[in-house]
């Protein structure tokens, strides 16, 4: 054929090596995220990036400048399809971090393939020599970080969540909350922290006016500017972390921002561990 050299791509490796690729970075998002992805979605979006792996073979004949803006929206529907919840922000945020962590694979095995001196640049892409051994090393490689991963993640995170039972009206509750350095509320005649509840956690303990008894007004200021809080005490407030419980002395307050804490009941102050 003239001298040209002719590269055959196989495209059923091709979208198992990108799937694999694609889900341990979208594990690791969604663990850096504290994004929650069940394994059916972290799987839908992988085989998304794969057969866009394999339908990019046919963008040949566009330039650089077009390619581009194609493989972003292609990065953000595989985000969508795994993490979207509602939470534009959040999608958003997870899919900058899958792209990076997609660029730090390929940037791994570009160079070990580079080293190798098995491999050829095809339509702005990367492509390998694989053989099966290498195929079965790279998925069990890919499985056992995702695995360290998500072992170290999971210990780092459940020494930033707590469970807090609150004796409130003669009822008790178990709440679970997540730890928040940044919060830094104070009521302002005590001194007590507060502890950000989701609406609706404590029944009984709303609609909340200055006319009950024990309720204390907590200004705060935000990036949205400034507000009010209204505090109120609990019976009593119980933290309970993996090693240990102990009482603890706050002021409680329904969050006015419609957060949604990370899928916890609210925020306490991490200088109450």
């Amino acid at each position: 054929m003239g001298g040209q050299t002719v590269y055959i791509v196989y495209a059923d490796i091709l979208f198992f090596i990108n799937f694999c690729i694609d889900f341990i970075c979208l594990y690791l998002s969604a663990k850096l995220c504290a994004c929650p992805a069940g394994i059916a979605r972290t799987a839908l979006g992988s085989a998304l990036g794969g057969l866009y792996a394999v339908a990019a073979l046919a963008l040949d004949a566009l330039p650089a400048a077009a390619k581009l803006p194609l493989h972003l929206l292609a990065a953000f529907v595989i985000c969508f399809a795994a993490f979207f919840r509602g939470d534009w922000k959040k999608t958003l945020l997870c899919c900058g971090l899958f792209i990076a962590a997609n660029a730090l694979m390929g940037g791994l095995l570009t160079a070990v393939y580079t080293l190798s001196g098995k491999y050829a640049h095809y339509n702005g892409g990367f492509y390998a020599e694989i053989g099966a051994g290498s195929l079965v090393a790279i998925a069990l490689a890919s499985a056992l970080c995702a695995w360290v991963f998500g072992f170290l993640s999971k210990r780092r995170l459940k020494s930033l969540y707590a469970d807090v039972e609150i004796v409130f009206g003669g009822n008790r509750y178990t709440l679970r909350l997540l730890a928040d350095s940044g919060n830094l509320l104070r009521e302002p005649i005590s001194g007590l922290p507060v502890i950000l509840l989701r609406p609706g956690v404590l029944p009984g303990g709303e609609p909340l006016t200055l006319e009950r008894p024990g309720q204390r007004v907590i200004p705060f200021s935000s990036a949205g500017g400034s507000d009010i809080l209204i505090g109120f005490r609990a019976d009593s407030i119980t933290l309970k972390t993996l090693t240990r419980k102990k009482d603890i002395q706050a002021y409680l307050a329904f969050d006015k921002a419609g957060n949604g804490f990370a899928g916890t009941d609210g925020l306490f102050p991490a200088s109450l561990l």
